[in-house]
């Protein structure tokens, strides 16, 4: 069951991502990726502060900015005679802002640091073996953790890409979700209605395709149309311009909304149509069923209301006591 859980969700993934209306987000967000990621890159590689070059190129001076420590990850060569010795490291430096006695401590014990750290790296680079023991204490009993450094850049780059992604693809499901919602409560608000008026035409001698084609004309020249409207049109339009009857294209358009009452219906005309059963009694208990779920809906919609009113009204009451209550409070207070 997990399994084809996550295969549906991984297949609805492929399908938004290969959707010709979704492209061009896409394309966004690996266009905002890249630049993102090569700022979180650019910020390891230069650290917190400014570096300042000198005519070849080598760093000659550091700037640090305003407000507690500075890293700054450097390359440092030395040579002589010929020979060369390269080594990375990171330099921190202080705000020079701040108590002084202060500063000279927290600076004594960070040099104390860089003294045990400097020590320890140097008994490992000398070690000369195959595998080396990473000490856990250095001089003055300070204690070293050995931790493999993590590429934040890298990271980044593999992770906001997804992070963007997952962002947009919720945005537009809910909006997805939110248009479906709005199509299923206007066909379920205007089914009733429309089972009647055909009910109204057939049981006055109209046959179904003119009666249902009569009512489709009708709500064209509506000015203001809502979604099932549309949905009706479509289907006498359809019929029309195909020379398919009736029940055949709204047993399509059935299936594709997924609405149980407008199944019912598109079934209820199916049978009249190729069974040969009476439709009309068919819709005469269809009608009442229909309204009856109107009504429950309604008073769903109108509990629920009701219940995103009670915080303003608790708002509303508290203001009200409050300056009911307040000149009271301040008399007595003044004695």
């Amino acid at each position: 069951m997990l399994r084809g859980i996550l295969r549906k969700k991984v297949k609805d993934i492929l399908d938004f991502t290969l959707d010709k209306s979704h492209r061009k987000a896409v394309a966004g967000i690996l266009a905002a990726s890249a630049l993102i990621g090569a700022a979180f890159i650019a910020k390891d590689i230069a650290g917190a502060g400014t570096f300042v070059t000198g005519a070849g190129g080598s760093v000659v001076e550091l700037v640090p900015r305003g407000g507690g420590r500075n890293t700054f990850n450097v390359r440092i060569r030395a040579s002589k005679n010929g020979r060369s010795y390269e080594r990375n490291a990171v330099i921190i430096l202080q705000d020079a802002s701040g108590d002084d006695s202060a500063r000279k401590k927290e600076a004594d014990e960070l040099s104390e640091m860089e003294r045990a750290v400097d020590e320890a790296l140097s008994d490992v680079e000398r070690a000369g073996e195959r595998r080396v023991r990473l000490p856990s204490k250095g001089i003055g009993g300070v204690k070293l953790t050995w931790e493999k450094e993590k590429p934040h850049g890298a990271v980044a780059v593999i992770l906001v890409p997804l992070l963007l992604f997952a962002g947009y693809y919720e945005s537009e499901k809910q909006k997805k979700d939110k248009v479906r919602k709005s199509e299923t409560e206007s066909v379920n608000r205007m089914l009733p209605s429309f089972n009647d008026q055909l009910l109204l035409l057939l049981s006055s001698g109209m046959v179904l395709s003119d009666a249902f084609n009569s009512l489709a004309d009708s709500y064209k020249v509506k000015e203001k149309k809502e979604y099932f409207d549309e949905e009706i049109i479509n289907i006498a339009d359809r019929a029309r311009a195909d020379h398919r009857s009736i029940a055949n294209v709204m047993n399509e358009e059935a299936q594709k909304l997924q609405i149980r009452e407008f199944s019912r219906l598109s079934g209820v005309i199916s049978d009249g149509q190729y069974r040969g059963i009476d439709i009309c009694s068919k819709l005469e208990s269809e009608s009442s069923l229909l309204w009856q779920l109107r009504k429950n809906s309604a008073e769903a919609i109108g509990k629920l209301a009701e219940t995103k009113m009670t915080i303003p009204l608790a708002l509303l009451l508290f203001v009200l006591v409050v300056v009911t209550t307040a000149p009271a409070l301040i008399q007595v207070e003044g004695g």
